[in-house]
């Protein structure tokens, strides 16, 4: 995920909804460490305008 945004092909998937909503549930929990790759990944999910 260093070099890429999203799971598959490059583009927003299911895959990726799905591994975020369970991701964002771990750093809500404080399960997270900082920083991290997968808080990054976090982030640009949720600055989609779809997220709200």
């Amino acid at each position: 995920m260093k070099d890429r945004d999203y799971r598959v092909e490059n583009r927003l998937t299911v895959a990726d909804v799905v591994t975020g909503g369970v991701l964002l549930w771990v750093l809500k929990l404080g399960m997270m460490k900082e920083p991290s790759l997968a808080k990054n990944n976090i982030t640009r999910l949720m600055e989609r305008t779809a997220f709200d």
